[in-house]
């Protein structure tokens, strides 16, 4: 997207994209406007209209009127989709104190968190889970890439939140270094006893 172009969101807000952020596997991330609020949007790649279909009604009908279970989560707001231009969602912006655990573990931080922080993030992260699980839902795609921490107070923020679904729905979304066994092995959907892994 470039920058400059506005997008419409589903209550018909209008959405001024600012700066690209970041690029994963699944979609560009950008800063930007939403009536003059800071935000985020995260942007889909062309990925086909099956994708696109499921990820709608999951982000419309379940995720978006979910509230978050835990302040730990960033979790989308609301629904962008323009149709052939593609589709996305719009969450808060990340803080900018908060760093991602895989420049934390590849060692790529100018100053690490020290032993107080490390313990608050382990913490703040088993809390986080255990509030998503609680609520009947699983994550399905933990990884390095959507954690996020204060190195300084060990506070975390969790991204990639568009691919919670409940307990034991059909299909899998994973990272091979995290998924349990039985889901790599295709003899699970992802539940919360396949997230504890």
């Amino acid at each position: 997207l470039i920058p400059g172009t506005i997008v419409t969101a589903a209550e018909g807000k209008q959405i001024r994209i600012k700066k690209l952020l970041g690029v994963g596997g699944q979609g560009e991330v950008y800063e930007v406007d939403v009536e003059g609020k800071p935000q985020a949007l995260k942007w889909y790649l062309p990925q086909g209209p099956e994708f696109k279909r499921e990820q709608l009604h999951a982000l419309i009908s379940y995720i978006v009127p979910k509230s978050p279970p835990s302040p730990s989560f960033i979790w989308p707001k609301t629904v962008v989709d323009q149709d052939d231009r593609g589709f996305g969602y719009t969450m808060d912006l990340l803080p900018a104190s908060f760093v991602g655990f895989e420049r934390w573990i590849g060692q790529h931080l100018d100053t690490y968190p020290d032993f107080h922080a490390t313990c608050n993030a382990c913490v703040a992260l088993a809390e986080a889970f255990r509030a998503l699980h609680l609520s009947g839902a699983v994550f399905k795609d933990i990884n390095l890439g959507g954690l996020f921490l204060d190195v300084e107070t060990g506070e975390i923020r969790i991204l990639d939140c568009d691919n919670v679904r409940p307990n034991d729905t059909p299909g899998t979304i994973f990272f091979p270094d995290f998924a349990a066994p039985e889901v790599v092995r295709g003899q699970s959907h992802c539940t919360i006893n396949t997230d504890l892994h």
